[in-house]
């Protein structure tokens, strides 16, 4: 059953019994999007993270500097300086590679999403990356807009 809730921003189902054709034409109609349409392992996720950070457009400690300024509580302006260089190397990327790793940061995002929410992680690198790519998505939406207008 789902339930409304001040705080929840998401929905969450987890179907144990129907395949994925099923679910996906029972929601349908209510949803423009179903993300997950397979089976997930958490290899996915890895290999992911590894097709992400060969984009070379941050590194490790980038994201390591990004996730301590967030656990302090910076102001949001201060953390979104530390992105300029990351724009910089992504605009040099052709369009076709900025969708693919835009892609890839969504797959990331959506899975690990997912997975939290049903088996702990020992990899503290993961979150760290899912925060990362959370500061990151509000900077493509953000440039978006700048260049619409």
């Amino acid at each position: 059953m789902n339930r409304i809730h001040e705080n929840k921003s998401d929905t969450f189902i987890l179907d144990f019994i129907n395949k994925s054709e099923t679910i996906e034409k029972a929601f349908k109609p209510y949803y423009e999007n179903i993300y997950l349409k397979e089976v997930t392992y958490s290899h996915k996720l890895y290999n992911l993270q590894d097709k992400i950070m060969d984009y070379y457009l941050f590194t490790v400690d980038e994201v390591e500097k990004l996730v301590e300024a967030y656990k302090r509580g910076d102001k949001q302006s201060k953390s979104h300086n530390m992105f300029n260089d990351i724009v910089n190397e992504f605009k040099k990327l052709d369009n076709k590679e900025q969708l693919k790793f835009k892609k890839d940061l969504r797959k990331y995002q959506n899975i690990y999403s997912f997975l939290s929410q049903l088996i702990p992680f020992e990899d503290v690198n993961l979150e760290k990356l899912f925060i990362f790519n959370e500061f990151l998505n509000k900077i493509w939406i953000f440039i978006k807009k700048i260049n619409e207008n």
